[in-house]
């Protein structure tokens, strides 16, 4: 999709412009467009990339979900792309917690083979 081979690489401003459109205040038409084009870039992310990307992507998703003068599309899509943010930074987090205690199980299982 959009960004599966540019980004980050040959089109590092793409992530920063789009965060620009998701804080165009007076342009909902502009807010969704960005968002769907946020959630295109998603796709082709890894997990890591993405989280790389939140402290970029949250306050402007925030500021679309308190803002009342957005139509409920544009909200339900800014819910629909921050959860696709945290199902990535979960899987981030299950990815970090299980190499820990794989060790450590392994490390008890040769110490239960002596």
């Amino acid at each position: 999709a959009i960004g599966a081979v540019d980004y980050p690489e040959k089109w590092p401003q793409l992530l920063p412009s789009l965060v620009k459109c998701l804080n165009t205040r007076d342009n909902p038409n502009l807010v969704q467009g960005a968002l769907r084009t946020v959630s295109a870039l998603l796709e082709d992310l890894t997990s890591h990339q993405i989280a790389k990307s939140l402290p970029q992507l949250f306050p402007g998703l925030l500021a679309i979900l308190k803002e009342p003068r957005y139509p409920l599309k544009v909200r339900a899509n800014a819910i629909r792309v921050y959860g696709v943010c945290v199902l990535s930074l979960a899987e981030l987090r299950g990815t970090s917690r299980k190499s820990p205690s794989s060790s450590s199980s392994s490390a008890s299982d040769q110490g239960d083979g002596d």
